[in-house]
């Protein structure tokens, strides 16, 4: 009887230890500067034009000068996402769409790393890792490709402890959402080749599967109003860009750039300080303990 009411002790602490980074992320959620930008109104009104003319436009309409100026629309299907919620919802509905999928993101991600690390230390580097997350908690196209990122971990982390390969087929079909939604698209590629790349170290050869399933993410990325333009764009938005945006710095760097009209001297210090921590405790990490055959974790 005392043993079984420990365990039930025990468990409670466990339960209460692990919603220690869910309330912390709430509370960053609830901030009010952290909610919409300005550039949330050309979404939404590119996101109306959308839904009004069923087409995706491939230029500028923004522009005065040049309005027939060639463009990839690579967010169009969030903008009709936005919008749609807008006409439902009203602009709380963005609020709330904005929360269900930042918590979406992070119980997907902190339950993967529970099952390769002790709730003491996953909790720790949860709120360290929410710090640098919460700098990105705005109402923008991006906020799909944070859960289209934790999903690719999640599904193909399930696969590497299932051998399930249904789980794999998943990919492709989120690849073709997320090239629709955001530019950071590309990222899905470069982790399935981390994920290839630890399966061959790991047993010195690959399922034809495999390769299966990587040619149809990579056809899967040329599933957008644009084709080949779409798909490379990631490799050629630099090209005519045009100015230069504070999310864009390296974060080694940022500190080079910072005035006194920045935000980025109100809003960035702390995240690129404490990423700039967890960089170097996981390279210290990663080379002290050399798990080459867990490259994709």
């Amino acid at each position: 009887m005392v043993e079984q009411n420990e365990l039930i002790m025990s468990k409670k602490k466990t339960l209460l230890f692990s919603f220690i980074p869910f309330i912390y992320l709430l509370l960053l959620l609830f901030q009010k500067d952290l909610a919409m930008l300005g550039d949330l109104g050309r979404h939404l009104k590119l996101g109306e034009v959308i839904v009004t003319c069923h087409c995706v436009p491939q230029t500028n309409l923004f522009s005065y000068t040049n309005p027939n100026f060639p463009i990839v629309n690579h967010e169009w299907l969030s903008e009709v996402i936005f919008y749609l919620t807008t006409v439902v919802f009203g602009l709380n509905g963005l609020l709330v769409l904005k929360m269900i999928i930042i918590v979406a993101t992070s119980v997907l991600l902190y339950f993967v790393a529970l099952k390769k690390g002790s709730l003491f230390w996953v909790t720790i580097f949860s709120l360290l890792c929410l710090t640098v997350f919460s700098t990105r908690f705005f109402v923008l196209p991006e906020l799909f490709s944070y859960l289209f990122l934790s999903l690719f971990i999640f599904l193909i982390e399930k696969y590497k402890t299932s051998r399930k390969s249904n789980l794999l087929w998943f990919l492709p079909a989120l690849e073709v959402l997320w090239v629709n939604m955001h530019i950071y698209f590309i990222i899905g590629i470069g982790m399935y080749g981390l994920f290839l790349l630890e399966e061959w170290l790991r047993h010195k050869k690959l399922d034809k599967q495999f390769f299966l399933v990587g040619a149809s993410l990579i056809i899967g990325i040329f599933c957008n109003p644009s084709f080949a333009k779409g798909a490379l764009l990631p490799f050629t938005i630099f090209h005519n860009y045009g100015l230069s945006v504070e999310e864009n710095f390296s974060p080694f760097d940022v500190f080079n750039n910072l005035n006194t009209t920045s935000t980025v001297a109100y809003t960035l210090v702390l995240q690129v300080v404490v990423f700039e921590i967890l960089v170097g405790l996981f390279l210290i990490g990663f080379f002290v303990i050399k798990q080459w055959g867990n490259i994709f974790s």
